[in-house]
């Protein structure tokens, strides 16, 4: 009886991609999803950077994040997907290039010690 009440809930929230309580869309939970819009330099920028043979790979990744974000209203599930990511990466360098735009992308961690 039980097992019926749990598929009866998956069925309802499979067609959809936000579970509704009685036919009322629910809030979405967690972070909210900040929107990023690109000037022409900035694009052109990220483009070169993600394609170019002397870019760290780490970069490269942040840029094509950055791109997909910026290019479609997509999830950072769907774009986490895309890149070969986790989720939390993508909402991560979301966040950071809203705050900071281009300058966030580049900076280095931190600086290798030598411990002799």
């Amino acid at each position: 009886m039980v097992e019926a009440g749990i598929f009866a809930v998956r069925a309802r929230w499979s067609g959809c991609n936000r579970p509704t309580c009685g036919g009322i869309a629910m809030a979405r939970r967690g972070r909210p999803t900040v929107q990023i819009t690109l000037s022409g330099n900035e694009r052109k920028t990220l483009e070169r950077w993600a394609r170019r043979h002397s870019s760290s790979q780490a970069l490269a990744l942040r840029c094509r994040i950055v791109l997909a974000c910026a290019d479609s209203v997509k999830t950072n599930t769907a774009i986490a997907a895309e890149q070969g990511c986790n989720p939390a990466t993508v909402s991560k360098w979301r966040h950071r290039f809203a705050q900071d735009r281009l300058m966030m992308l580049t900076l280095p961690g931190h600086a290798r010690r030598c411990s002799r």
